[in-house]
């Protein structure tokens, strides 16, 4: 994964406000397809997922926003062809439902642990 730090309204991503002062950009560009038997395993598959978190600052309330997008690209292995096309439709839309579930739930869970870890140090600073 790779992070920027983009200030000033620099080369925002699409849907940031310009008034926010600080975004952290993030691209995946290295992954791996793990949990498909050859078979089943598309020939050509292609993941690209971008990112950003910035504060949104409204009067004295302050909260992270965050935005995501994600595409996926495959050729259809030869075997799931036999499959009628609503029905691998339907599964395709529930699986990756349930991964960008998966994936929220990881964010949300990494957002709360880290911003713990970091009251606690900033707590230990001012003692």
């Amino acid at each position: 994964m790779r992070l920027r730090c983009k200030t000033n309204g620099h080369d925002y991503p699409t849907g940031v406000p310009p008034q926010v002062t600080k975004v952290l950009a993030l691209d995946i560009v290295r992954w791996e397809l793990l949990g498909l038997e050859d078979v089943v395993k598309p020939s050509t598959f292609s993941l690209g997922v971008k990112g950003a978190l910035y504060p949104y600052r409204q009067g004295n309330r302050s909260r992270l926003k965050g935005q995501l997008s994600m595409s996926i690209a495959f050729d259809l292995p030869p075997v799931l062809s036999l499959i009628p096309e609503d029905v691998r439709r339907d599964v395709a839309e529930a699986v990756l439902k349930r991964l960008v579930e998966n994936m929220k739930e990881k964010v949300n869970g990494s957002l709360l642990a880290d911003y713990s870890k970091f009251k606690n140090e900033r707590a230990k600073k001012l003692v």
